[in-house]
């Protein structure tokens, strides 16, 4: 990053992760991509994007302004589906489209069948919204925030709810994140298989993979790890 854009490139976002200057998604992708590669462990890494969509749509043309030009929703579904040819490592896509879009999220969900599509604005822990996006077929994934529905008893319904419809469970944290690791065991409890945690910088962030650990060694041999099995 320094290399390419700057030392400034190098300064954390507020989850955790580098934020540098790309102009593109491809340029992002291209500048991952090779550091993985010369540090030697492309054959291990796989990719999430949070597309995030929602907040580059304008309701009122019903376009979303992507790098400089405005794309309609068959537009951004071609975008993502050559993203990801490019890329074959992506193996998750978060928000794709608007949060409204359920037919939309439909149609990528078929046009990239081996992709998790993962809705978190689409679905927001909502167990209303889930069971709409199993009817239509929109997404295959509910991203699961603890307190994002109001309860803990209505989220556990919705993850339960998600993986009776063989929607896969990716637990997350929230932007303010604190030390607290219980989101870890909770992971394990609901067998997700997934979390998203931002990057391993900070106590916060590593809270939680170390309370990872504690729990592999506290299950012993019946600790399994999902790895390339997690999306459904």
């Amino acid at each position: 990053l320094a290399t390419t854009f700057g030392k400034g490139a190098t300064n954390a976002g507020e989850d955790g992760g580098y934020a540098p200057p790309a102009t593109s998604a491809n340029e992002a992708m291209r500048v991952l991509t090779d550091a993985v590669q010369k540090a030697g462990y492309a054959d291990q890494v796989v990719y999430g994007l949070d597309v995030a969509a929602t907040h580059f749509y304008e309701h009122q043309s019903g376009q979303y302004l992507v790098e400089g030009s405005k794309k309609n929703r068959q537009e951004m579904i071609e975008g993502l589906q050559q993203l990801v040819a490019e890329y074959p490592a992506i193996v998750s896509l978060e928000d794709p489209l608007h949060e409204d879009d359920f037919e939309g999220t439909r149609d990528i969900t078929k046009a990239l069948d081996d992709t998790m599509i993962i809705g978190d604005d689409l679905f927001t822990t909502n167990i209303r919204r889930v069971q709409k996006g199993v009817a239509q077929g929109a997404g295959n994934a509910v991203l699961w925030k603890m307190n994002q529905i109001g309860s803990l008893t209505e989220a556990l319904d919705v993850a339960a709810y998600a993986r009776e419809h063989q929607y896969a469970v990716v637990v997350s944290e929230r932007s303010g994140e604190t030390e607290d690791d219980i989101l870890s065991d909770i992971t394990v409890a609901l067998n997700a298989g997934v979390i998203k945690t931002g990057g391993m910088r900070g106590s916060d962030r590593g809270s939680k993979y170390n309370r990872f650990m504690e729990i592999e060694e506290e299950l012993g041999n019946k600790a399994a790890y999902a790895g390339r099995r997690y999306i459904r």
